[in-house]
């Protein structure tokens, strides 16, 4: 089987390691291994004007170049139309249902190719996403259109499934199959050198954030947290690791003011591969998202069997059931997020349980699932 896929991911195309944020990369490279041929386009700006790649004897990475997204979106259809032309494609695969699944649907009508259109955050019916920016509200008509007009969806967890197949999808063309994400257990040197990093030597506590800096994560609201657990825990540390448009108003107002600027430090942009044991080194890891799909990050969480405290979306409540192995709070409300910080923290042992618990879970409901072979029989199967 012969694969497009066309995607927004610059980690795809970034070959030095060290300035990944993600295993994207890797993922491309495990789908080639089961298909004859797999081309990927990226949009993207980060690259420079870097030349296509040949990854893999059977995989070609394309970055689509362009200083506008108007411009970037051109070139990364001339470059699909040039691979359909070519090549033999037997599914063409989007990794959203607006700017890369209109450019799916344009050569499932040009070129008769099966489109397989996927959708990773929980959006359509998000009110937090409509209000965000005007723009979205456009986005979730051309979603709309988009999806109906796919041969199969993917979407990350069975909330979206069924919001979809309400919407009026046939259920038989959309399947929930998560992200794949491998997780290697750091070593206790590793995670210990993580922790003085942060902490010097004080035997205090460590809250960590990882992601990217967007009004998706919501860090105002989990700033707005921060003094009342320094209230009961004087030693605590928040770290933020991550980097995004926000970064520079965000380490502004932590600056100015003084209940946040003793506590809360920026780890700045940490490569994929040293991100496991930050996240190990936690006490506590917090993610304050008003919208999320299945988050990789508290699926690496609680694979480290680390103790979360996240807001209550979709992908959240699925993987923390429901608050079994994990608090869960609502969105934008920070006295909540603050309280269950505080808790996990007053009681480490029911924290141990909760990050077990969700260990368990994770392992048993994601780990153990060939995600890889599901999404290359998804595709197999998108006529």
């Amino acid at each position: 089987m012969n694969v497009l896929s066309i995607s927004l991911d610059p980690n795809i195309v970034e070959p030095d390691p060290a300035r990944r944020t993600n295993n994207a990369r890797e993922r491309q490279l495990a789908y080639a291994s089961r298909l004859d041929a797999y081309h990927a386009i990226v949009l993207t700006r980060d690259a420079g004007r870097r030349p296509a790649e040949r990854a893999a004897d059977n995989c070609w990475f394309y970055p689509a170049h362009g200083a506008t997204r108007l411009q970037r979106y051109l070139q990364a259809e001339r470059l699909a139309s040039a691979i359909c032309r070519r090549s033999a494609i037997d599914v063409v695969t989007t990794q959203d249902p607006w700017t890369t699944g209109v450019i799916g649907w344009r050569l499932k009508r040009r070129f008769g190719v099966p489109l397989n259109v996927q959708l990773h955050v929980d959006v359509l019916d998000n009110h937090a996403w409509l209000a965000e920016r005007a723009l979205h509200r456009g986005l979730r008509f051309v979603a709309s259109g988009m999806l109906r007009r796919a041969d199969t969806v993917r979407v990350v967890n069975e909330t979206m499934r069924r919001r979809l197949i309400e919407r009026g999808l046939p259920e038989q063309r959309i399947r929930s199959i998560p992200v794949a994400t491998p997780v290697t257990e750091p070593d206790g040197e590793t995670i210990a050198r993580v922790r003085r990093q942060w902490l010097g030597t004080a035997q205090t506590h460590l809250i960590v954030f990882a992601g990217r800096f967007t009004r998706q994560k919501d860090l105002a609201t989990l700033l707005d947290a921060v003094p009342a657990v320094a209230v009961e825990h004087p030693g605590v540390v928040f770290l933020l690791a991550g980097d995004g448009p926000l970064a520079v108003p965000l380490q502004r107002r932590v600056s100015r003011e003084a209940a946040l600027s003793r506590h809360v430090r920026f780890a700045g942009r940490v490569p994929h591969g040293q991100m496991a044991a930050h996240l190990a080194a936690a006490d506590v890891v917090v993610l304050s998202s008003v919208y999320e799909g299945l988050p990789q990050v508290l699926v690496e969480v609680a694979a480290l069997a680390r103790p979360i405290v996240a807001t209550e979306t979709s992908g959240a409540r699925e993987l923390l059931a429901g608050g079994e192995s994990g608090w869960l709070v609502p969105p934008r409300h920070s006295s909540c997020l603050a309280e269950r910080i505080n808790d996990m923290l007053h009681d480490p042992a029911q924290a141990a349980r909760m990050g077990e618990a969700a260990r368990r879970r994770v392992r048993d409901r994601w780990l153990s699932r060939d995600l890889i072979g599901e999404m290359v029989q998804l595709l197999a199967e998108t006529r």
